[in-house]
């Protein structure tokens, strides 16, 4: 069932191969898995907290990215092959996707930095890319999120916090002060979001505009509004194992009413139900096939 068999017997073939190196190339016969190729990209190295600081290090991040990456990067070529044979060429196209590649690529700005300058970017725990202070600040009860991405916002934040002579404090006057002396932002900063609680926090956040949300668990990130508004989780019944909670898509198509939820079929579930209609089989077909263990 390789591409070139198949692409004989029909020309308009769109096949994508997901492999861990790649189709060529000295490594494109090794094995791998996500966190290999978290390593390999460097997505580690970038990830974690600084060193010279308790628990510092590189750090895989916590869901398989790499994975979920390539899966991207194959399915907008998928895309963008077969619109390309239905609208220009007629013919199919052999896309090869590589996790190695993807997850360098998904770097984005840490990797165009690196390229552009030489520079490698360290890691910096839960700091933002941009303007400072853009960090977790610990409350009383748990931790926030805080993104001053302009010299306003920061102003702003000063205010929220009662203490607006730090938007002029030489320190920190402006970002370039912050980013020199950003170990010092953190922990003045830090030492007075500690007196507040989150909720009090995140409420006087969003009354002056400045971008924040709480460091969400699991069971908190299903019970927020807006993800409940929005529909993420869904529920529908499944074959075996009865009512079940899944995630939904996230793409939403603007005007295009929701359809009820489906459960993730088990083996062979719509076996039937597609090749009397896809492929326009008879019942004695698809049994003839079943006698011949075809199915």
């Amino acid at each position: 069932l390789d591409y070139d068999s198949l692409q004989r017997v029909n020309p308009r073939l769109v096949y994508c191969s997901v492999t861990g190196f790649g189709q060529t190339g000295p490594y494109a016969a090794q094995p791998g898995y996500d966190t290999v190729f978290q390593a390999m990209s460097g997505l580690m190295s970038v990830t974690g907290l600084p060193d010279g600081v308790p628990g510092g290090g590189p750090m895989k991040t916590g869901p398989s990215l790499a994975d979920f990456m390539a899966g991207q990067f194959a399915t907008a070529g998928v895309l963008a092959a077969l619109y390309e044979r239905d609208t220009h060429s007629g013919e199919g196209a052999h896309i090869d996707i590589a996790l190695l590649d993807s997850t360098i690529v998904a770097q984005t700005h840490s990797v165009a930095t690196y390229l552009a300058t030489g520079q490698v970017p360290p890691r910096r725990g839960t700091e933002g890319n941009g303007g400072l202070p853009s960090q977790a600040f610990a409350c009383a009860d748990r931790s926030v999120i805080v993104i001053c991405g302009s010299e306003e916002q920061y102003r702003q934040f000063c205010e929220v916090l009662g203490h607006p002579e730090l938007a002029s404090d030489p320190r920190f006057a402006t970002n370039s002060d912050r980013l020199r002396h950003r170990a010092e932002l953190a922990s003045t900063f830090g030492a007075i979001t500690a007196r507040w609680t989150s909720a009090e926090l995140l409420a006087a956040l969003k009354n002056a505009g400045i971008p924040s949300g709480p460091v969400n668990s699991y069971p908190e990130v299903f019970a927020d509004p807006q993800v409940q508004h929005r529909g993420v989780a869904l529920v529908a019944e499944h074959a075996q194992a009865g009512p079940t909670r899944f995630c939904g898509s996230p793409i939403r198509f603007t005007g295009v009413a929701d359809r009820a939820p489906m459960a993730p079929p088990v083996l062979g579930q719509h076996t039937d139900e597609l090749l009397l209609e896809v492929l326009g089989l008879d019942e004695a077909a698809i049994a003839a096939l079943r006698g011949k263990a075809v199915l």
